[in-house]
């Protein structure tokens, strides 16, 4: 909730700032100059992963920019996940998203469970609780409980700082290189056992984020 709490505040100060600048610009009759503004990209290294990425940003003022990334998780906990994002470039002229940035995300997804791993866990757990020839009953009665739903949802969110370059003749191909704090937790998994828990945060919950991607603009 505390980090949830900050993720908020520091949204709101980025577009409160950025905002301030437009409107400053416009009062005094400022001529932007424009770009791309539009950027599709994908992490290279994520097919090799099993983790298939797609970013769209794109720049709606001289220091503000919308976007997502799309990633679809393979392996344990598979799934989709998006991660809606503003970004603030204190040092651009124009509205392509170009330079050094902040950035502020959230993250949402639904995941497989893995009911395979639950059960044994979950015998540890309430082996002190249920009488032992009730426990293997007790057990696989939550088990079919949650297996009426095989996915969950995760959220979370994050932030981080970074610097996208444009290059190429016509700024055509794009350079994103960034880094940063993120969150990432399941929500709704009424029965998840420890050993689930701890499986889907070794897989999908690394804390420190690191990303390099390329891409077009247009």
């Amino acid at each position: 909730m505390k980090n949830t709490f900050v993720c908020a505040i520091v949204a709101l100060m980025t577009m409160l700032i950025s905002s301030d600048i437009f409107a400053q610009r416009n009062n005094n009759n400022y001529q932007r100059t424009e770009g791309n503004t539009t950027l599709i990209s994908t992490r290279p290294i994520s097919l090799l992963v099993g983790q298939p990425n797609l970013k769209i940003e794109h720049g709606f003022s001289d220091n503000v920019s919308l976007g997502s990334h799309l990633s679809y998780f393979t392996g344990l906990n598979n799934g989709l996940k998006a991660d809606p994002f503003v970004r603030f470039y204190p040092g651009s002229s124009d509205a392509s998203p170009t330079g050094f940035y902040f950035q502020v995300k959230g993250s949402v997804g639904r995941h497989n469970k893995q009911l395979d791993v639950v059960r044994g866990d979950l015998l540890e757990q309430y082996a002190d609780d249920i009488a032992p020839d009730d426990l293997d009953a007790y057990v696989d009665d939550l088990i079919a409980q949650e297996g009426e739903k095989r996915n969950f949802t995760a959220a979370g969110g994050g932030l981080a700082a970074g610097y996208q370059w444009m290059l190429g003749k016509n700024d055509n191909f794009v350079i994103d290189l960034y880094g940063g704090y993120k969150k990432y937790k399941a929500v709704s998994y009424d029965h998840l056992g420890t050993g689930e828990k701890a499986l889907f945060n070794t897989t999908r919950n690394i804390p420190v984020e690191i990303g390099f991607q390329i891409g077009i603009s247009f």
